[in-house]
């Protein structure tokens, strides 16, 4: 079994996709140990992703935001950062 850089192993992998096949949930880890990151497109039938939000296990609220800003050809042109947890 390979170990990724961060120590935890890819087998503890799991994606949640919503009907579109687009990916909502990304999570990594074990029960105790986890991170989930969440992903919130621009509409309802759109691909491009709006927003990622972070938390890690035992967090009610992200910890931090993404939000990504496309040009007119839709190509990812910046991904701003904001931490908003309230347990930083």
């Amino acid at each position: 079994m390979e170990e990724d850089s961060d120590g935890i192993f890819e087998e503890y992998e799991r994606f949640e996709y919503d009907e579109l096949g687009r990916e909502v949930t990304y999570r990594r880890g074990d029960d105790e140990m986890y991170e989930l990151h969440e992903y919130f497109y621009i509409d309802d039938n759109d691909r491009l992703i709006r927003e990622e939000h972070f938390r890690e296990a035992g967090m009610e609220n992200p910890f931090y935001r993404y939000r990504y800003l496309y040009n007119e050809r839709d190509l990812l042109i910046a991904r701003s950062l904001k931490i908003i947890s309230p347990e930083y």
